[in-house]
């Protein structure tokens, strides 16, 4: 938003898996996407001061834009490089992307959108959409779809978001036994209200179960998880 041209690379680089089962190709992409956190930003958004809360916007934004950049570039991978090597392999795309899947107060003021959105694909060219886990209500009930719990010191709340994500393509949906975010684990071996040194980590595992042995059908590929 700067007009500002600049090169830009990878905060940390993806990590992409190619294995052959069974004749049928699989592609997992890891990711661990650039923090949204900002050192100081709370002192920053309470000073009341005019230029420190601006500081603390676009030092939000700029993080947001990152996100939706390296989102953007993997989903150009994605089409550019896996999808023609193979048009029907199984791909799954995992990690934590800090951010998603509901707007905050920057992705809708500012930056528009969220930037994950920008991975899953276009919808105008749906069979090669990747569709979202652990969103949905038969793998994952509702009130366990989060994976990091914070204080929102803008809303002054405590609030529960979903940032680890897990994603398979169409020809992959029926492969899908089980997922969900491992809250049971997390808590068995953390302090909920303690320091971050209680903690396992800030963020609560994630997983999926695949049967990569099952062949898609071409009903599976035109459902949705």
């Amino acid at each position: 938003g700067d007009w500002q041209m600049a090169s830009y690379t990878f905060t940390r680089r993806p990590v992409v898996v190619e294995a052959v089962v069974q004749g049928r190709r699989h592609y997992v992409v890891g990711i661990h996407s650039k923090s949204r956190y900002i050192a100081g930003g709370r002192a920053m958004w309470e000073s009341n001061n005019g230029r420190e809360m601006a500081r603390f916007v676009r030092e939000a934004v700029h993080n947001r834009r990152r996100i939706a950049a390296e989102c953007c570039r993997i989903r150009r991978m994605i089409d550019t490089i896996l999808y023609p090597e193979d048009s029907t392999a199984a791909l799954l795309v995992c990690g934590d992307l800090n951010s998603g899947p509901e707007l905050d107060l920057f992705d809708e003021k500012y930056l528009l959108f969220d930037g994950v959105q920008a991975l899953l694909g276009s919808p105008f060219s749906s069979h090669r959409m990747v569709l979202p886990v652990l969103t949905k209500h038969r793998l994952v009930p509702e009130e366990e779809q989060y994976s990091c719990v914070f204080h929102d010191f803008i809303h002054h709340c405590r609030t529960l978001v979903l940032v680890d994500h897990i994603f398979v393509s169409r020809s992959a949906v029926k492969n899908v036994v089980a997922a969900g975010v491992a809250h049971a684990v997390w808590e068995a071996y953390s302090v909920d209200d303690g320091t971050r040194q209680d903690r396992l980590s800030d963020h609560r595992p994630v997983f999926v179960d695949i049967d990569i042995g099952k062949e898609p059908t071409k009903e599976s590929r035109r459902q949705s998880v």
